[in-house]
């Protein structure tokens, strides 16, 4: 029950707070295989209207062979099979992830249209490098290198070209994946291009020197084309990023990198109007990186989303504990409506981040740290103070979830809870901050909180040993050091004691 009128007005600025539900979160119309079926078959068609009607030397060779036709729909369907099947494997999250089976088919279609493109101005002049590029910045070295190698035989059986193009062309597509195995800035790519370019002139001039006997003049045609490929390719891959990562709705690196600066408008205000919040957000981003590289988890990823995990804080910051100066202000208020200002910073997290159109994979961090876990303080504070104990019940104490679904967002849910706990012990040792660690680890697993997430025991005891080298590195405990009045009166007593007196 509300005691008083201030109670009462809170309730009414938080009462849509209670709608928040699992249900709630947008939900796709029909299944998610009739959405892959229709992109596999899309790709499937333009594929096949790319090779049966595009190049000049597939067309002759499907009207004097009336089973080509067959024989490429086969082949399609083949190569599309075996793709599918790797992915399947080895990397079954793209897979699942619609956006990225979109990315990956429109890519696909539109580079295998580039290319027969490209070879009617000069076999030399490549568009692979481009593809490879882009795959590789939005997936992985292993997809795009699957996916270079088979649009390179296809492009070299489809086109009749020479095994000098498709040499420098596999060439040109593997040291463009290479050349980004780290990459933090636009600027990589262009250093990629410019590396692309060296390897195709001196791929083509090698080559060319082994199979004929041409001076130099007459192949420096085919050296500037590939020249010009490289830097072609690095404008491409750099103009293109920012559409692709709008249009599909993901997320790489640089965009992450973008997010993770200070001075964005989100971070800039939760900074000022929850100061204490925004410190704990670094601090516990520093934590869940360190556990993420310990996992093999994405660690950037986890760390941008453990920086806006509580954003929903900033509507009332005085309500969070590391935000409070002096007065606690749950002492005014109910259990119950405690527990509604405090389960209602995630709605209000959400909001923020949809209003800012933070993308979704860093949005999903905000309901899922905290998964369907118990705000248990309040809720034994309301089972001591209401009337009727019997009608508090858990639910209206619960977060409403989804569960952590991924390694990232579970590993924000034990450093976030980590941090907190060991922040609270005042003289901290090794030992007690390790039994911090191992009794949130236990109560969340206990609370079945981490089985939706494809985190191992093995990973758990990874997570634990990172958490406390960070940990005990922050909050070890410190020297007292005596104040300067001890030291002096110290210094002067063994002045006295070694019959030094003060002149």
């Amino acid at each position: 029950m509300l005691e008083n009128e201030s109670d009462k007005n809170l309730l009414k600025s938080v009462e849509s707070l209670k709608s928040l539900k699992h249900g709630d979160r947008k939900k796709i119309p029909f299944s998610p295989y009739i959405y892959k079926g229709f992109i596999l078959l899309v790709v499937f068609v333009s594929v096949y209207l790319i090779y049966a009607f595009a190049p000049e030397y597939a067309k002759k060779n499907f009207s004097e062979n009336k089973f080509a036709y067959l024989g490429l729909a086969i082949y399609i369907l083949a190569m599309m099979a075996l793709f599918v099947t790797f992915l399947r494997k080895f990397w079954s999250s793209y897979l699942s992830d619609i956006r990225t089976l979109m990315l990956l088919g429109f890519l696909t279609v539109f580079t295998i249209l580039m290319n027969e493109i490209m070879f009617s101005l000069s076999p030399f002049f490549l568009f692979l490098p481009a593809f490879a590029m882009l795959i590789k910045i939005f997936t992985n070295s292993q997809i795009s290198l699957v996916l270079t190698v088979i649009l390179a035989l296809s492009s070299y059986t489809f086109n009749n070209t020479d095994s000098i193009i498709f040499t420098v062309d596999l060439s040109a597509g593997i040291i463009s994946i290479f050349s980004l195995a780290k990459f933090q800035q636009r600027m990589d790519i262009a250093k990629a291009g410019i590396l692309i370019s060296i390897v195709n002139v001196v791929m083509i001039l090698s080559l060319d020197l082994i199979r004929t006997e041409k001076l130099f003049t007459n192949i420096s045609v085919e050296m500037l084309w590939g020249l010009g490929s490289g830097i072609f390719c690095a404008i491409v891959a750099i103009g293109s990023l920012s559409y692709l990562e709008t249009l599909f709705g993901l997320v790489t690196n640089f965009k992450l990198f973008d997010l993770g600066n200070p001075s964005h408008p989100l971070l800039k205000n939760l900074m000022m109007n929850a100061p204490g919040t925004y410190q704990h957000s670094i601090v516990v981003g520093n934590l869940a990186e360190a556990a993420a590289e310990a996992v093999n988890a994405d660690a950037l990823l986890t760390k941008i989303g453990a920086m806006y995990h509580d954003i929903g804080k900033m509507k009332r910051p005085y309500f969070f504990i590391e935000n409070q100066l002096n007065e606690n202000q749950h002492s005014k208020i109910s259990p119950r409506l405690s527990a509604l200002v405090i389960i209602g910073h995630v709605k209000e997290g959400i909001e923020l981040a949809e209003e800012n159109k933070i993308p979704s994979v860093i949005a999903d961090f905000i309901p899922m740290h905290h998964g369907t876990m118990l705000v248990s303080y309040f809720f034994h504070q309301a089972k001591q103070m209401e009337e009727n104990p019997e009608d508090v019940l858990e639910e209206d104490f619960r977060y409403p979830g989804p569960k952590p679904q991924t390694k990232e967002t579970a590993i924000l849910m034990l450093a976030d809870a980590t941090e907190a706990a060991v922040r609270s012990i005042s003289k901290p040792t090794v030992e007690q901050i390790q039994k911090t660690i191992n009794k949130i680890i236990k109560a969340r697993l206990d609370d079945g909180q981490l089985a939706e997430s494809p985190l191992t025991l093995v990973d758990l005891e990874k997570i634990s040993l990172s958490f406390l080298r960070i940990l005990q590195s922050l909050y070890h405990s410190r020297i007292e050091y005596p104040s300067e009045e001890k030291i002096m009166k110290s210094l002067g007593k063994n002045k006295l004691q070694n019959g030094n007196l003060p002149k």
